[in-house]
């Protein structure tokens, strides 16, 4: 299975098929794959964002917040899991698009179909158990593509840090979903 991962990975950073990779934080070093790297941990719970947040830049981190070192604007998500003693070896993280969008901005759909083969083969090699869409563009997305895993939704992190008063409820959605 990691060697099918590591060419779709391949893959995924040659593309071309529309304008996103051809902004300036999609092309830091396409070896890495910065904003189109697939995710890393376990294969039995898939989390899908939108796209990878170029709030990465300058840090040049992994997708999705994920970026093991926590130095970057998007780890809360996953310091998140840690403080809540969720074990994320079991959690694969990736996005529906996946290199970031001019100023964060939601994909247009056309965008989110040339992307749809690349998500449609991680989760054929992956086979999770169950996908976990983080924010309604994700969620909507995967409930209209009515892939074969059962599906739920939480909120994204990013929403959460701008609505303090859904920390708690946040806290308990998460455990509930991972544990």
């Amino acid at each position: 299975m990691d060697c099918e991962l590591k060419e779709l990975n391949s893959s995924i950073q040659k593309c071309t098929k529309c304008m996103l990779y051809s902004l300036k934080w999609n092309l830091l070093d396409v070896t890495k794959g910065y904003g189109k790297l697939l995710g890393n941990g376990g294969k039995e719970i898939l989390v899908v964002a939108q796209n990878p947040s170029i709030n990465r830049f300058p840090y040049q981190t992994q997708a999705m917040g994920v970026d093991y070192e926590l130095v970057g604007k998007g780890d809360y998500f996953r310091k998140k899991l840690k403080d809540l003693g969720i074990d994320t070896s079991k959690i694969y993280w990736t996005n529906i698009v996946k290199c970031s969008t001019e100023n964060n901005c939601v994909p247009d759909s056309d965008i989110i179909i040339i992307c749809r083969e690349w998500l449609v083969r991680e989760i054929e090699i992956l086979k999770p158990k169950k996908i976990v869409a983080m924010g309604n563009i994700a969620y909507e997305y995967l409930q209209d593509a009515k892939f074969s895993v059962p599906l739920s939704k939480i909120w994204h992190y990013a929403y959460v840090n701008r609505n303090l008063q859904l920390l708690e409820q946040y806290e308990k959605s998460l455990i509930y979903e991972f544990s």
